[in-house]
């Protein structure tokens, strides 16, 4: 087992970690040795014969995030770092008393995290390098001692409990207020600024918040730049509000830096006792659902709890547990939308539509639920279940008709998606060129660079690719220009005004002459009067699919009855 020296080598982390993952379990032991301030170090625990039981989930989860042979922080934005922090993983033979070692960290947030890599007899030489990564200056750390002293999230519940059996001995109803703050944008200053940037922004919002606030005010630290604040019992809704204005007011003002000044913006959710709840679980419950819909909305204002925003909350927490639940038990279903060869009327694909009858709360919208995928970030599951299974099921058709399969464009940023069709051809014996995978305009489909490639793969594997919802992006044009696309799917709305509109009329015309010059096929979507087909049949649209010519079926049945059309 070779492992390269990563603070020399040209090799990332990245790669030396994919090629150690492949052995863990061929290891016969593995060891932990923690790292000590003075930078003496020992054995701290030691893992029998499967080290990769504890390792390899850890490395594999982070195997994306390592990009360059240093210390990495969590994927946490609380981690706390310190010498003490830093583990050494010790992998070695021991028929041959070869000894090599992976570096982790270990942050209060998570037990391992990835540094570097380095042979055991180059110890002494990877130290020097990890102490100087390491070491905070005197004023770092005093801040992140002083912001591990404040109470946790699970103190800060407490609190609240305990103000709630407080107020309810009271002879009077004793009014306080939860105030949520989180720190906006976080992850692109972790990004562009760095960890230690971003550490100083946060502990700017943390002392700026605590100079207005009253005394006995409770403060909360609950990790990467989310704070609490709980006012003292017996504080009115209106001197709760002012102090919301005036938190936000404080922290208007750009955080200097030795680069120059840089700016600050908070979202603030925040809830009244007993008027927006009575528990501690609903005031909490109410100020996260307020700080949730801040920040859906852009962030940089405050919002109030209200039983409306709390009930859409709690819903949509439990939409995601039922969704996952719906997705490891196989509870989807799919419909199957037929695709029209508007000259001769035959049908010559059908569309996978996803459906979700969720118990106990009957057919979900799918634009609900796949939202809700896309921001719990188990998109990738849902849609991955939705293309195995259409395949699947396109492999029982009477007749090799066309199968369209709607994928969420977050794929092309984690160039995952050529990898998924490929295993999937391969598991359902499907032919590539009776695939086509379709991407909705409506998403943003990341950097230009990652996704022409992705997509690049993608056609190469002999798979079609169409542009979903064409004309409801912001730049349907650009992209149409730089991807390498096979079909555009004309969005719904431009259909609808056909006949109604001289504007649109003019648009379709234009953008059928432009899909027919660049060779693109074009097919319309939600066709459903007799004008409408006549018209984008006279201007050259190939395909339509919509209510005037055929609907969604919901069994495998039904779908091959609908080939005999295509016969």
């Amino acid at each position: 087992m070779s492992v390269p020296n990563a603070l020399n080598d040209t090799h990332t982390a990245r790669q030396a970690v994919l090629r150690l993952t492949t052995q863990l379990m061929s290891c016969p032991f593995a060891a932990l040795v923690s790292l000590m301030p003075d930078g003496a170090f020992h054995e701290t625990s030691h893992v029998g014969t499967a080290p990769a039981n504890v390792l390899k989930p850890h490395l594999l989860r982070l195997l994306a995030e390592a990009t360059t042979p240093v210390v990495f922080p969590s994927d946490s934005s609380d981690a706390a770092w310190s010498l003490a922090g830093v583990q050494i993983a010790t992998i070695g033979h021991a028929e041959t008393q070869t000894m090599e070692f992976l570096l982790v960290a270990s942050p209060p947030s998570d037990p391992l995290d990835i540094a570097y890599l380095a042979p055991l007899t180059d110890l002494a030489a990877c130290m020097r390098p990890l102490l100087r990564e390491t070491t905070l200056s005197s004023d770092r750390r005093t801040m992140n001692a002083r912001r591990s002293r404040l109470p946790n999230r699970t103190a800060f519940g407490g609190h609240i409990q305990n103000l709630v059996s407080r107020a309810a001995r009271e002879t009077r109803v004793g009014n306080f207020g939860v105030i949520r703050v989180e720190l906006d944008h976080l992850a692109q200053i972790n990004e562009r600024q760095g960890w230690d940037t971003a550490d100083i922004i946060i502990d700017e919002m943390i002392e700026r918040i605590e100079s207005v606030l009253p005394e006995n005010a409770y403060l909360s630290y609950f990790g990467g730049g989310s704070v609490g604040v709980a006012t003292p019992l017996n504080t009115s809704l209106v001197n709760t509000r002012s102090l919301v204005n005036a938190i936000q007011q404080k922290t208007q003002d750009p955080v200097t830096l030795g680069t120059g000044p840089l700016g600050l913006s908070i979202s603030i959710g925040w809830a009244m006792f007993p008027q927006d709840g009575d528990q501690a679980e609903d005031l909490t419950a109410g100020a996260r659902a307020a700080l949730a819909e801040v920040s859906r909305n852009g962030g940089g204002h405050n919002r109030r709890a209200n039983q409306e925003l709390l009930t859409r909350f709690r819903d949509a927490s439990s939409l995601e547990q039922d969704l996952v639940q719906a997705i490891t038990n196989e509870c989807l279903s799919l419909n199957w939308m037929p695709i029209i060869e508007a000259g001769s009327q035959r049908v010559v694909a059908l569309e996978a539509l996803l459906r979700w009858n969720r118990p106990g709360h009957g057919t979900i919208s799918p634009d609900l639920f796949i939202r809700c995928a896309e921001e719990a970030g188990i998109i990738e599951q849902l849609d991955a279940w939705s293309l195995r299974n259409a395949c699947l099921a396109a492999q029982r058709w009477s007749s090799p008709l066309r199968l369209c399969v709607n994928i969420s464009p977050v794929w092309l940023v984690n160039e995952r998606l050529a990898n998924l069709v490929a295993s999937v051809l391969k598991e359902t014996g499907l032919s590539p060129d009776r695939l086509q995978i379709e991407l909705s305009e409506r998403r943003p489909f990341g950097p230009r660079t990652l996704a022409h490639r992705e997509l690049s793969r993608l056609r190469a594997l002999g798979v079609r690719v169409a542009l979903d919802d064409f004309g409801a992006g912001y730049s349907s044009l650009e992209r149409l220009g730089t991807f390498p696309v096979d079909q555009i799917k004309l969005d719904r709305a431009f259909v609808r005004r056909l006949g109604d509109d001289s504007r649109v009329d003019d648009i379709l015309r234009s953008i059928l002459q432009l899909a027919l010059t660049l060779g693109v096929t074009c097919c319309a979507k939600g066709v459903e009067t007799e004008h409408q087909l006549a018209f984008l049949d006279a201007y050259g649209c190939e395909e339509i699919q919509g209510y005037l010519l055929g609907e969604p079926v919901a069994e495998y049945a039904d779908a091959h009855g609908l080939t005999a059309m295509a016969e």
